[in-house]
């Protein structure tokens, strides 16, 4: 983790658009890579005040580090306000259609709902999410082409290719942010382009940790397609280390060496929140104690299936 603090270094304020708080700090203290369902079973073991300091950890670490816009993935939103409220931290809160209806609209600031895989909807689902999403005007954040294998599934459930599946459903009408694209191809960076509201949500560092594959910038950038960075699973939040890696990816890919500048890249890290979030290393180095702790209780109760 950077001991970097505002007033020590003066960054440039970043943007994080896609952290996923419960399985980041899954790898940071259990160190298991669970099936996805497990980690929406296990927080619900987790008392509220635990899951308040695991939040609030999490948005901590990514303020340390210079971000001051966050897109946060948690399964529990309301608990997530609160913890973003505090520190004022800006930006997003994901969740899930039904956890988002359960804690309310009209209570939560900036909600947006996620999606983990299209897979896992079936049209009524997708079509009455694209419908919600437009009455309650809200983000859709969707993981997206994140693996080669999906795009073969996807043809097979809904009958036609990725994209136009999007299109069909009215999804590039709405605020739509895709998260992965790392099997994109430049035909696909071409039909983004005439999509005003879609952006990508790159997370190149999880990418290399979970070995998905890099994804290709140059014919987003070159084609004039929005792009952001995440740090999506991975926990030591670096956001300058995402840009420089998407860098390196491309230019292994194309074999081309400065294809996308590290200015291009820097440039998808722009935060729209100008104002510093002011966190003190010392408080930092508390809050991570204390989420340490917790992780330590609920293992001495071997919920988890033991420690690797």
């Amino acid at each position: 983790m950077q001991k970097s603090i505002w007033h020590d270094v003066k960054l440039k304020p970043y943007s994080n658009y896609f952290c996923d708080c419960e399985k980041s700090l899954f790898f940071e203290f259990v160190n298991i890579d669970y099936p996805d369902e497990a980690y929406k079973n296990y927080i619900k073991l987790f008392e509220k005040d635990d899951i308040y300091q695991l939040y609030k950890y999490v948005v901590m670490k990514n303020a340390i580090v210079g971000v001051s816009e966050l897109a946060l993935s948690a399964q529990v939103p309301e608990i997530a306000l609160q913890a973003m409220k505090e520190l004022n931290m800006q930006g997003f809160i994901l969740s899930e259609i039904d956890k988002l209806q359960f804690a309310g609209f009209d209570k939560l600031r900036c909600p947006a709902v996620y999606v983990d895989s299209l897979l896992d909807l079936s049209e009524k689902e997708l079509e009455n999410i694209s419908d919600l999403c437009a009455k309650q005007k809200i983000p859709l954040f969707i993981k997206f082409l994140q693996n080669l294998d999906e795009a073969g599934e996807l043809s097979k459930v809904y009958g036609n290719d990725a994209l136009k599946i999007l299109e069909d459903f009215g999804l590039f009408d709405r605020e739509l942010y895709l998260i992965g694209c790392n099997y994109l191809d430049k035909s696909d960076a071409d039909s983004l382009l005439s999509c005003d509201n879609a952006t990508i949500v790159t997370t190149p560092i999880a990418d290399m940790q979970f070995a998905r594959g890099g994804i290709n910038l140059y014919p987003f950038v070159q084609n004039g397609v929005r792009v952001k960075l995440g740090s999506g699973e991975n926990f030591d939040i670096n956001m300058l280390g995402e840009a420089r890696l998407a860098v390196g990816q491309t230019a292994s890919i194309m074999h081309e060496l400065q294809c996308v500048t590290l200015e291009e890249a820097k440039a998808m890290l722009a935060s729209k929140n100008q104002a510093c979030v002011q966190i003190e290393y010392s408080e930092f180095e508390k809050q991570k104690q204390k989420a340490k702790n917790i992780f330590e209780k609920y293992i001495a109760k071997n919920i988890f299936g033991g420690k690797n």
